[in-house]
Formats: structure tokens, sequence, C-alpha cells
């Protein structure tokens, strides 16, 4: 998804993160460092632009996991726990929240349109 500021604090966030693996991804405290703000300036920062941290989260592992399930032979808990979600019952639920469908669901939708 392209965000029509690329240089809005957003944007900037979500370039940062995408250049680590999910299990790598700071805490909002450690993020608000490293771009030198408390946290709290941050926080009012992202409201403004009408976003939250877990927002901006949600949505790489949402786009993430769709990548994953359409590119990859992964299994449904390997991308769940690459994604960082404790258990792959938790992915399953996140999963159908953000799409309407479940993860094996997606996978054999994209499959049969591959075809």
């Amino acid at each position: 998804m392209k965000y029509k500021n690329s240089t809005s604090l957003t944007a900037k966030i979500r370039r940062r993160l995408r250049e680590m693996p999910p299990s790598a991804w700071p805490d909002f405290a450690t993020l608000a460092q490293q771009f030198h703000a408390s946290a709290a300036t941050l926080r009012r920062r992202l409201d403004d632009e009408g976003q939250s941290y877990r927002s901006i989260l949600d949505d790489l592992r949402r786009d993430l996991a769709i990548t994953l399930l359409s590119d990859t032979q992964q299994g449904i808990s390997e991308i769940a726990e690459a994604l960082g979600f404790a258990e792959p019952s938790a992915f399953h639920r996140a999963f159908k929240k953000w799409t309407g469908a479940r993860p094996g669901e997606y996978r054999c939708a994209i499959g049969s349109r591959q075809i």
C-alpha cells in the first residue's frame, strides 16, 4: 500500500520497521527514542496523522502475512511465528479480522486464481 505522503511520520516508521523482522520491532518507548522524541510527542504526532503505533504494526503484519501466504509454501504456523504471534490461533483470528478469510482459505483462493 502506498501512502500519499512519503515524508510523513507514519511512512518513516513503516520504512524503518520493514527493514527488520517482526521479532526485532521495537516497543513504542524504544521507537520514540530512535526518533529522538518522547513517547508522548511521538504519540501526539501519530494522532495528528490519524495513526497509532498499533495500527502501523497491524498493517505491516497484514501486508507481510498476505505476501507470505501468496509467495511462499511456509506453513501457517511458521508464518504466525515469523510475524510475532504467540499462537497460530491468534494469527488466524487477526488474519480473519484483516481480510475476512482464514489464512488457509486465502491461500487456496490465491492459488486457484494463479492457475
